[in-house]
């Protein structure tokens, strides 16, 4: 499906776009969240902000590993 080349570059592309995401994320969603969530219901707040964050990082390595399962590289063909 890639070339050899254009998949590390497509790689070296989506590790730093995971990056930016991991950066902003790991920040300014925390601090939002401190900013405009009462103190007294900040722990809900962030429990399920971490709930939403874990779910959605495990659907997209299912669906990492369901799209490495189906490439050539995968494959051998």
């Amino acid at each position: 499906m890639f070339a050899p080349h254009g998949g590390l570059r497509l790689a070296i592309i989506g590790i730093g776009l995971w990056s930016i995401v991991n950066a902003a994320t790991n920040s300014i969603g925390k601090a939002m969240i401190a900013a405009i969530v009462p103190l007294a219901q900040r722990g809900r707040a962030y429990g399920i902000y971490y709930v939403v964050f874990g779910l959605s990082w495990w659907a997209g390595s299912v669906l990492l590993g369901w799209l490495y399962d189906h490439t050539q590289y995968a494959t051998g063909v």
